[in-house]
């Protein structure tokens, strides 16, 4: 990860892992010793990254948060994710989902509105919300945004 990213990363994911956990675990999300499986990312840096923040937001919360290994492969992660979603599985309570997925999890999800504030999620990119917004519902809040460079 590059250093630029490291502050706005610090401010923003523990903000939206709050912000998921309070969704998924109404009430039990705000009382200290709830435990949240995150199926994040697969490993490499990113994994190490989010351990530390998810580790400081336990601290800050007296909550645990146990991240839940996924595959590496996105179409393998895709396929796990839809087994514990058609099985109503309880194993999992936040997910790290890919983009295009949006409308695959939509049943699965929570409506994340009632979580933020209109100025909050002003801060995104119009469009961005518009796509993780499925039949009115906000399916998920990125963790970050990039965009492909095409050279020719």
């Amino acid at each position: 990860m590059n250093n630029y990213q490291l502050p706005y990363c610090r401010r923003i994911l523990p903000r939206r892992l709050l912000a998921a956990a309070t969704a998924l675990l109404m009430p039990a999300a705000l009382h200290a010793g709830a435990t949240l499986h995150f199926a994040g990312p697969a490993g490499g840096p990113e994994l190490d990254f989010e351990k530390k923040v998810c580790d400081q937001w336990a601290q800050k919360t007296g909550n645990k948060v146990e991240l839940i290994s996924r595959p590496n492969d996105t179409t393998a992660a895709l396929q796990t994710f839809q087994q514990y979603w058609s099985a109503r599985s309880g194993d999992v309570d936040i997910y790290q989902v890919d983009v295009i997925w949006q409308g695959i999890c939509a049943p699965h999800a929570v409506d994340l509105k009632k979580y933020y504030k209109d100025d909050e999620i002003s801060q995104y990119f119009p469009r961005i919300i518009e796509n993780n917004t499925v039949k009115g519902k906000l399916v998920s809040i990125p963790l970050f945004t990039d965009a492909g460079i095409f050279y020719y």
